[in-house]
């Protein structure tokens, strides 16, 4: 058997010196020669330094369509459920709105959480799925009471 050779440590190599660009004068000194340098320290021990600041990230300039969609959505199904104790013309088209600003507002919101930093409001896509979640729930009370109130009525005889 013999025994393993002993291995001297792995040393980086040096890294030269850019030399210095000799003087336009004819009359000048003579240029000297590349020195090398041994690096100061280790590339896994070198420390953690913060990005400089033409490196800054900006905030998302796009704005998604549907997110406003649903958001103004959102307010026609709400506009039109506060609204409905006084007239009947508009709340079957708010009623109507309130499920697709909920389907629209939760494909907005699924897009803009898949491509982060792209779109600017998500907090509109989130808002308008909710005025369409809570609008059509209690648009679905509002038809469940008319219906009931009408069924109530057809069975009294006067």
């Amino acid at each position: 058997m013999t025994e393993p050779e002993e291995t001297a440590p792995i040393t980086p190599l040096p890294t030269p010196v850019a030399p210095v660009a000799p003087p336009t004068t004819p009359y000048s000194a003579p240029t000297p020669a590349p020195q090398w340098q041994q690096p100061s320290q280790q590339p896994w021990q070198q420390s953690w330094q913060p990005a400089p600041a033409y490196a800054m990230t900006y905030a998302p300039t796009l704005s998604h369509t549907g997110a406003t969609a649903s958001l103004v959505l959102g307010i026609i199904s709400v506009i039109a459920i506060t609204a409905a104790p006084f007239t009947c013309l508009v709340t079957l088209p708010g009623v109507l709105c309130a499920p697709f600003a909920w389907v629209v507002g939760a494909r907005a919101r699924r897009e803009i959480r898949r491509f982060p930093g792209t779109y600017r409001n998500p907090g509109a896509a989130q808002a308008g799925m909710w005025m369409g979640i809570v609008t059509t729930l209690l648009g679905a009370l509002m038809i469940a009471g008319v219906a009931a109130l009408i069924a109530t009525f057809n069975s009294t005889s006067f």
